[in-house]
């Protein structure tokens, strides 16, 4: 779920370039590179999703299960 928001000054960034320590957002079929593409993670497949929808009040907000690559 969300969009991979990535945003730096640095004009040797590449898209999908991540920071270690910060947060991003992947789409299913994304991926996020670390250390100008030293390291990369690929968000592969959703396993489970029973997270509480954004219109209902829930007792507990749920959980995603994703596999990453």
């Amino acid at each position: 779920m969300a969009v991979l928001a990535i945003y730096s000054c640095d004009k040797e960034s590449m898209p999908g370039q991540a920071t270690p320590g910060q947060a991003f957002e992947l789409e299913l079929g994304e991926s996020a590179f670390f250390n100008k593409g030293d390291f990369k993670i690929f968000f592969s497949q959703m396993l489970g999703d029973n997270r509480c929808p954004t219109s209902v009040e829930c007792m507990r907000a749920g959980e995603a299960k994703v596999k990453v690559l």
